[in-house]
């Protein structure tokens, strides 16, 4: 037994029962099969391989019977049956148990004599009706075909592991050919140019020898065509009398020693480096590694937030210049904590398809157990979703479609009957909205009776008469998330055992999302599912509750408002608030954690809103702190579960708060919706964010949070304002505090050649095209933060023309990183793209390891303060350069700089943009698109 494989064998096996699974539902339902068979034919002979080399001899078994019968519908001598359907599926759960037992013991005890004998009998049985395939045709007759060498039988193994058709082929030429050897050799390179020819016989260089050349012909060939285009295609060819095509029949006892060989090979090769030129170039990397590493992003996350506190406290006591190197530095890690914390994420992402495809099967076999019709239809396949989400959502998901299928999707009599199709919908499709993954399960069935919820929930006991009457519809609706709750008649299989979705639900908000449901009586059901990207990182509010610090995680937080005390008002005993028509009650944490309520006479209070959909609940607070990333700890067991609380956030041990377990509203709200602007921590701070949004097309909700928050209290400190609506009104009236602040918000973060495969795209592609037209030439870099842009375009420049033909106009809106730039004095981290030769011939290493760049390059360079929105553009230019900035602009503002650029470039020149920057409808601003990051002026 090779043990140590066992883990490479289980996921070789999940890969190929799922390709299975998908291959026999399309045998089913499409016409065309004879590519498909050939995919589960193959699958079938890879499992015996593979499972006969780790000494699994049930499997073995099975499969190789799986791929007898499947042989025999390749060559036509068995059709495509219903009957012949539900014995693969049969075959195919029969291997999915022999799995479990596998993963459990090691070893196969799952009985499959049964299920072997109806697959060895199966051929003289079946009388079935025919699905979708053409008549069978008499068997070809194999033993006229040679066999194989070892070499050509492991070049045939690993053409069909690739995916591709193996064929004989037969071919006799016209008796009228006159240079038969010279027709053979074209036909076979003709062959050879759409595929690979395996074997020929005779051999094509013992044909060279000869002198009487026979005729007929046979090659063993390896392609993409079916076999009817290929025969079509051969048939076409000059004096071609006589083609016959048929697919390899395989000598599965020779080639399962093979494939086993091939499977050992594999397994050795995990610990073996890449051979040059592999296919694939990724690599296995196990779950608990990039949970580890995931752990130590978010300890670096934690330890950057640190950095940052100590930044701002040393910043209010000191004004050495060794605090705004801190700043830097705490900008830096941010910058590199994030990329760092993306990449990590991204690892850890797969596509939700891996998840959505296991349906097909089971909705198939469902809607044959209850005698319904149905289209499934599936979307978003590609939305990729954190790899243990996955895993996690998928119990909740099956339940919805289970219940769908049972409770939602009418018969087929039943829906004629109400002017429906006699075939249901049900669809099932993801997508990414707002920082998370949203999931849809929606059919088109009878909807939900509210009356029949409120008869079932009196009939169990779960309302009272009064209760009943009083609720909504929609409250009504809402029942069916109620532990226990149903309304099927019937206990079956499939529902009616009052559990499922208050399972559903519990489930999916332990995973900080929410379900919520949309419903129309005789129209359909739509379930919403929201979840986070990941569960590893959140971004949370944290509130002040006396001294202690509570987090609140964003994706729960629907709004923030502050409301004058005598707005509250009572009902039955509970504080509510009226906003917006909608009354909402009120929950002071301090009373649910024991926290005195502050005394100080205050006359708003700060509400932190949380809820869903029509659902709303405030949550009291002293103070706002602000918003940022955290790891949340989990309490552990020796403290348990503690009612509300979540875990700890382990800067300062500050709680992470569960809105789902405040008092006894947790049944009757979904804990999670996104909110609105993140951004947002009252609403003098949301109305400062708009004035500035309106006064300078800017929107501040698109920096980065820390950066952008840590920049807008540190100026309104220094220049006293004590909040953002005093900052809000000097804002308004004073245009050089508007300067100062648009300085201020400036983000300088820049090195030499920054992405330097644009720059090689620029040089190679870009600028060949200019120099054809001028070769004295006028760029301008905008927003050119310190200068390492527009140094780099001078750079590359003199590689082509002489430095007094270049001419860069640098502009940013920060005088201050001008007169930086100015100085053309850089670290080594900022220089480490230059190429050796410039950085050899233009700068100048001191003994700080500092470097300064040449005054003759300096002196390509004319730098100049300017405000894209308001100030005037110079002319006829041959290129632009505004990377990275447009981003902060809303829509209406970047169309303006759009058409300011244009304006600005000669015909033919350029416009060099960032990467996630891409200009929509480019023709209207006369611009024709290169390509992600290049504009040409028409």
């Amino acid at each position: 037994m090779l043990s140590e494989y066992k883990e490479i064998f289980l996921e070789e096996l999940d890969e190929q029962l799922q390709l299975m699974d998908e291959v026999i539902l399309q045998l089913e339902q499409e016409e065309e099969t004879e590519r498909v068979v050939q995919s589960l034919f193959r699958a079938a002979h890879t499992l015996k391989g593979s499972s006969a080399a780790m000494g699994y001899e049930d499997m073995k078994q099975l499969t190789h019977e799986m791929e007898h019968l499947l042989d025999q519908v390749r060559c036509h001598t068995l059709v495509v049956t219903v009957p012949l359907i539900d014995l693969l599926f049969k075959s195919l759960d029969c291997l999915k148990e022999l799995k479990k037992d596998i993963v459990q013991s090691d070893e196969t005890v799952t009985d499959i004599s049964a299920c072997v004998q109806e697959l060895q009998t199966f051929a003289a049985l079946s009388h079935a009706v025919q699905l979708n395939v053409p008549p069978a045709s008499p068997a070809p007759d194999c033993a006229n075909y040679p066999v194989l060498s070892v070499d050509t039988t492991m070049r045939t193994q690993e053409a069909c592991d690739n995916g591709l058709g193996v064929y004989w082929i037969s071919l006799r030429l016209s008796s009228e050919c006159v240079i038969r050897g010279a027709r053979l050799y074209v036909i076979h390179s003709h062959l050879g140019s759409y595929g690979e020819v395996l074997y020929s016989e005779p051999d094509m260089e013992i044909l060279a020898e000869q002198e009487d050349v026979p005729l007929a012909v046979k090659f063993l060939y390896a392609g993409s065509q079916g076999l009817q285009e290929l025969q079509e295609m051969i048939a076409s060819l000059m004096d071609v009398a006589e083609v016959s095509v048929e697919p390899l029949r395989v000598d599965t006892d020779t080639m399962m020693v093979n494939q086993g060989a091939g499977v050992e090979e594999r397994m050795v090769s995990e610990d073996q480096p890449a051979v040059k030129g592999s296919k694939s170039p990724t690599i296995r990397v196990s779950v608990e590694r990039l949970d580890h590493l995931m752990n130590l992003v978010g300890e670096l996350v934690i330890d950057h937030t640190r950095i940052h506190q100590v930044e701002r406290t040393q910043r209010s006591r000191l004004t050495d210049e060794s605090v705004n190197e801190l700043g830097q530095i705490s900008d830096h890690l941010s910058r590199i904590i994030g990329d760092l914390q993306e990449s990590v994420m991204k690892a850890r992402m797969l596509p939700i398809e891996q998840l959505f495809n296991r349906f097909p099967r089971m909705i198939r076999d469902l809607t044959r157990d209850l005698g319904k019709e149905l289209e499934l239809v599936i979307e978003g396949k590609d939305t990729e979703l954190d790899r243990t989400l996955i895993e996690e959502i998928a119990d909740p998901l099956i339940h919805l479609i289970r219940n769908a299928i049972d409770h939602g999707i009418e018969k087929p009599e039943q829906r004629l009957k109400a002017g429906k199709a006699s075939k249901g919908t049900l669809q099932i499709r993801a997508a990414h909205e707002d920082n998370q993954v949203v999931i849809y399960v929606e059919d088109d069935g009878a909807g939900i009776d509210p009356a029949r919820m409120r008869r079932s929930a009196l009939e169990k006991g779960i309302l009272a008469s009064e209760e009943a009457e009083l609720i909504s519809d929609r409250e009504a609706i809402e029942l069916i998330f109620r532990p226990g709750f149903s309304t099927a008649s019937i206990i079956s299989d499939v529902s009616g055992r009052g559990v499922g979705m208050d399972i559903v639900r519990s489930h999916i908000e332990k995973l900080n999302g929410l379900i919520d449901i949309d419903t129309v009586q005789g129209q359909g059901t739509r379930f919403r599912i929201r979840l986070p990207l990941t569960l590893a990182i959140i971004i949370g509010l944290l509130v002040k509750l006396q001294e202690q610090t509570f987090i609140i995680p964003m994706s729960n937080i629907a709004e923030i408002v502050r409301i004058p005390y005598q707005e509250i008002q009572t009902v039955r005993g509970q504080s509510v608030i009226l906003l917006r028509s909608q009354v909402i009650p009120i929950i002071w944490l301090h009373d649910h954690f024991n926290i005195p309520r502050s005394q100080q006479a205050k006359s708003h209070i700060q509400l932190v809103i949380v809820g869903s959909a029509e659902k709303r609940l405030a949550l009291a607070v002293d103070a706002l702190i602000g918003n940022q990333e955290i790891v949340i700890k989990t309490l552990g067991s020796y403290v348990g579960k503690v009612d509300g609380i979540a875990g700890y956030y382990s800067r300062r041990r500050e709680s992470g708060f569960d809105p789902g377990g405040v008092g006894n509203y947790q049944s009757s709200w979904p804990e999670v919706v996104m909110m609105s602007s993140p951004m947002a921590m009252d609403q003098d701070f949301n109305q400062f964010i708009l004035l500035f949004k309106r006064k300078t097309g800017i929107d501040l909700a698109l920096y980065k949070e820390n950066q952008m928050k840590r920049r807008l209290f540190s100026l309104k400190d220094r220049r006293g304002f004590s909040t953002f609506i005093d900052f809000y009104h000097a804002l308004d009236k004073n245009a050089g505090l508007l300067d100062e602040l648009l300085e201020h918000m400036t983000i300088n973060v820049s090195e030499f050649y920054r992405n330097a495969q644009r720059w090689e795209v620029l040089e190679k592609r870009i600028l060949p095209d200019i120099l054809l037209r001028n070769r004295r030439l006028k760029c301008w870099s905008a927003a050119c933060s310190t200068g390492e842009e527009p140094y780099s375009l001078v750079l590359l420049l003199s590689g082509h023309l002489d430095l007094k033909e270049i001419s860069v106009l640098a502009t940013d809106i920060d005088q201050s990183v001008i007169e930086k730039a100015k100085e053309g004095c850089y670290s080594a981290d900022a220089v480490k793209e230059v190429p050796t030769p410039y950085l050899n011939k233009y700068f100048k290493k001191a003994h700080n390891g500092r470097y300064t760049i040449a005054g003759e390059i300096r002196s390509c360079v004319r730098f100049k303060r300017h405000n894209l929105l308001a100030d005037t553009y110079e002319k006829n230019l041959d290129l632009i350069i505004c990377r990275n900035v447009l981003i902060y602009f809303t829509d209406e503002a970047k169309e303006g700089l759009f058409e300011k650029f244009s304006q600005s470039l000669k015909k033919g020149g350029y416009l060099f943009i960032g990467g996630s920057e891409q200009i929509f409808q480019p023709q209207r601003y006369d611009l024709e698109p290169i390509d992600t990051f290049f504009y040409r002026k028409r």
